[in-house]
């Protein structure tokens, strides 16, 4: 009996495969995979994972526990399959994963070759690349919800395993409109997250007056060099959202006169929630997003997981301010054109440098499957 006949004789879902299987195992043809030997999406003892999409089953395989090389295997099921409750895109239509799981066996048909890796999708990539101009037929569209390059680069980033040896695994839903990413934890609970810049060159801000003001005195040089910047990279970041917490951190980054859309007054706050201090300009929206940062061990795990160690000291005590600090007394956006220009000088230094961190990254995982 084939895969197709088995799911239609169990009562298993319609799908019609093929079947994949992602793993770290050197299999041949005919072995069998039992419950057990799990991934780091299934349960250790009762479930094998196997999915219709390919997409899927390469996540697996470059995720999965293990040494060597990742690897997929086109596999069929020897027993019943049933929807994978954590991996399915519950709620949505169907499960549009296409992510199952069985109690049962699966057979080893043959090993898919020459797939690539996420990071193999992005090989070569340009920290200096401007998400701007990714639809340029959408003029002065939100490039954080339309497109296409930064959804996927952001997929591919935050796609790691946590000192807890957890998967933060973010997944595009197949319909834009159910979501940006979706985390789905190991109780099946999913979490949303949405992309924005986090830095900011108040090219457009119309107060402060002392803001404004300080633009205006700056040359045609320094306009050309400040405003109306490229957005890469190194300034872009995913943030949970969800509807019964509002403002979420981005909006309250963005609306509250202390921080004034600056990442570095954002990662002191970040740290004092880590620190137990209180204390800080966005202690309320960091507290009800409790859950998001509680996945992190800690402040070091934070900041090296999003690649901010270029705004925090060696050791990881203390944040690298674009301006002087003063505990939060006066509003984060530059009062004077000095001022200005010191803090763009800072930003811009830090978006390339963060940039980098992230190409070398994208390069360091990026790994050959097609050999043995």
């Amino acid at each position: 009996m084939n895969a197709i006949d088995l799911a239609e004789a169990t009562h298993g879902p319609n799908d019609s495969g093929p079947f994949y299987h992602g793993t770290r195992a050197h299999l041949q043809a005919g072995n069998l995979l039992v419950p057990g030997n799990a991934s780091v999406f299934e349960e250790a003892t009762t479930h094998t994972f196997v999915t219709a999409s390919l997409d899927a089953a390469r996540r697996h395989a470059e995720f999965s526990a293990g040494e060597g090389r990742g690897r997929i295997y086109r596999v069929e099921p020897t027993g019943p399959v049933e929807d994978h409750p954590h991996l399915s895109d519950e709620g949505l239509s169907g499960n549009q994963a296409r992510s199952y799981r069985t109690r049962e066996p699966i057979r080893v048909l043959d090993e898919v070759r020459g797939w690539q890796t996420h990071c193999t999708e992005v090989r070569g990539f340009d920290p200096s690349f401007d998400f701007m101009t990714d639809q340029p037929a959408r003029t002065r569209q939100d490039p954080d919800s339309v497109s296409p390059k930064l959804r996927s680069l952001h997929q591919v980033l935050w796609t790691k395993r946590l000192n807890s040896g957890v998967l933060f695994a973010p997944t595009m839903p197949p319909n834009r409109g159910d979501g940006y990413l979706i985390f789905t934890d190991a109780s099946g609970a999913r979490h949303w997250y949405g992309s924005d810049a986090i830095t900011n060159s108040y090219t457009r801000w119309l107060r402060p007056k002392a803001l404004v003001d300080a633009i205006a005195g700056l040359d045609e040089k320094q306009r050309a060099r400040y405003l109306d910047p490229p957005y890469t990279i190194g300034s872009a970041m995913i943030w949970p959202v969800r509807s019964k917490d509002r403002p979420t951190i981005n909006q309250a980054r963005g609306t509250r006169p202390r921080i004034a859309d600056r990442m570095d007054l954002t990662l002191e706050c970040i740290r004092r929630h880590y620190a137990g201090e209180p204390q800080s300009p966005l202690a309320d929206v960091l507290s009800a997003y409790g859950d998001f940062f509680a996945l992190f061990d800690g402040f070091r795990e934070f900041v090296d997981f999003f690649f901010f160690q270029d705004l925090v000291t060696p050791d990881h005590n203390e944040v690298l301010f674009f301006l002087p600090f003063d505990n939060f007394k006066r509003p984060g956006t530059p009062a004077t054109t000095e001022e200005y220009v010191t803090y763009r000088e800072a930003t811009l230094e830090f978006i390339a440098k963060r940039g980098q961190r992230i190409a070398k990254w994208l390069e360091d995982n990026d790994t050959d499957n097609d050999g043995e």
